[in-house]
């Protein structure tokens, strides 16, 4: 027993190298283009128009419609001025509250859910002392969250009898349709009607009741349909409908054309940065030759290595520097700070590839993760890391893992009847194995039954 406790136990030289073949350290030489560079000569070639225009029409959707028009929206609109008392007598008395109604409940109720909209704190006046609190409490809010509470509630069912009479009159032509702006004017409420179609941003900004809120309410309503729920903003409740809509259209070609050429050539300055790159590492690829019958040239090897002189002479004579990288374990970074990271780390650490690389092997070329530049990257060595980093937890993480590997490896040499030390010990030999290998000679001859 004492003597399997001793095999068994993990040898401190054995952690530390198993330590430091498991956590190598890399040092890279990058070749970093910045498509930019290219840019302007990339402009130089852009095709004639009818070229281009196909080329646009072959983009992904989502990169066309970067140059369409906005979306645009007609609404007319009922909301409570927030720059005028509103005096809710008429609407409450056309919506009334329920019996039962708890002004108290239903007011914290409202204050609760539109806290950070409508009650916040105002900028104190000069010669005040700031407050903490962003927002006012709803003790200092309690009779206004009442009254909004309640107004909330009305507009609520103003907008659901709209729906209402509306969908009705769809169905039946004798039922007569809601006059909205009447009513809505009778009610208290201001009502705004633009005679023009408005962009999101003019919906966002316009007097009154313009916000992010509105802006993404009306942007997703179909023409002919009010809003899905009262709109609560910083000074007003706003709901409305939708009378007319444009989605948004591909300009005519004439009107986006600059914008297309500037996209093609952002595009074709990516790909010349990478045929840079790609004459570098080609120059240094193995030698190719067509086999008797074929057509396509066959690569002797894919790998291809370099010596480090002969990269920096290629490097230069292309015009390009080699940005030398430090030694660094995998996923590791130059600068802990987040805001100190640069592309090139990114680019390296996210290449799982690179890491499996031998030394002065060549990584092909391709885009870096803001594809806004190109790399080419040679592993220019490898090594052990210094022992200093290796850490009390990796110390006993490793040594559990060392002693469970020998426990296991010991048991099966001591008690797998097919280990060799057991047949030799116990003089063992089961006739199943006689079979098994029969069995294995008739597969490898072909004549398995």
């Amino acid at each position: 027993m004492v003597e399997s406790m001793v095999y068994m136990a993990a040898d401190p030289s054995d952690v530390e190298s198993t330590w430091q073949e498991r956590n190598p350290e890399f040092q890279f030489q990058v070749v970093e283009i910045d498509s930019a560079t290219y840019k302007d000569r990339a402009a130089a070639d852009v095709p004639e128009d009818a070229a281009l225009t196909d080329w646009y029409h072959a983009l992904p959707v989502w990169k066309q419609r970067k140059l369409f028009t906005e979306d645009q929206v007609m609404p007319h609109v009922a909301y409570l001025d927030g720059s005028q008392e509103f005096d809710s007598t008429n609407l409450l008395d056309r919506y009334p509250l329920p019996e039962g109604w708890d002004a108290e409940a239903e007011a914290e109720s409202f204050y609760n859910r539109y806290t950070t909209t409508r009650y916040k704190r105002p900028e104190p006046a000069e010669g005040e002392e700031a407050s903490d609190d962003l927002y006012l409490s709803f003790e200092e809010v309690k009779d206004r969250a009442t009254q909004d509470s309640q107004v909330f509630r009305a507009l609520g069912m103003f907008l659901a009898d709209l729906k209402e009479r509306t969908a009705k009159a769809r169905e039946d032509a004798t039922f007569a349709s809601p006059e909205f702006q009447m009513e809505a004017e009778s009610l208290g409420l201001t009502f705004d009607a633009p005679e023009e179609l408005l962009t999101r941003t003019q919906v966002q900004e316009r007097a009154g009741w313009g916000s992010i809120e509105s802006a993404n309410q009306f942007g997703f309503l179909r023409v002919d349909s009010y809003s899905t729920a009262v709109i609560v903003n910083e000074s007003s409740m706003v709901f409305g409908y939708v009378h007319k809509k444009v989605q948004p259209q591909e300009p005519p070609f004439a009107e986006i054309r600059e914008e297309v050429i500037d996209m093609w050539a952002e595009e074709h300055a990516s790909e010349l940065a990478l045929e840079t790159l790609q004459g570098i590492y080609d120059g240094f690829a193995p030698a190719e030759e067509t086999t008797e019958g074929e057509d396509q040239p066959i690569k002797l090897n894919e790998s291809v290595v370099v010596d480090g002189a002969a990269f920096a002479a290629a490097v230069d004579a292309a015009g390009l520097t080699i940005i030398e990288r430090p030694y660094l374990a995998r996923g590791e970074s130059v600068n802990d700070d987040a805001e100190l990271q640069t592309d090139v780390g990114r680019h390296l650490r996210s290449q799982r590839d690179l890491y499996v690389m031998d030394d002065g092997m060549l990584s092909p070329p391709g885009p870096g993760l803001s594809g806004t530049a190109t790399y080419l990257v040679r592993l220019a060595d490898k090594r052990d890391p210094e022992l200093s980093g290796l850490k009390a937890q990796d110390v006993y993480q490793l040594r559990s893992n060392l002693v469970r590997e020998k426990a296991g490896a010991y048991s099966k040499e001591t008690f797998d009847p097919e280990s060799e030390s057991f047949k030799k010990t116990f003089g063992l030999w089961l006739d199943s194995w006689d079979r098994e290998a029969e069995r294995a000679a008739e597969k490898a001859a072909g004549t398995e039954s």
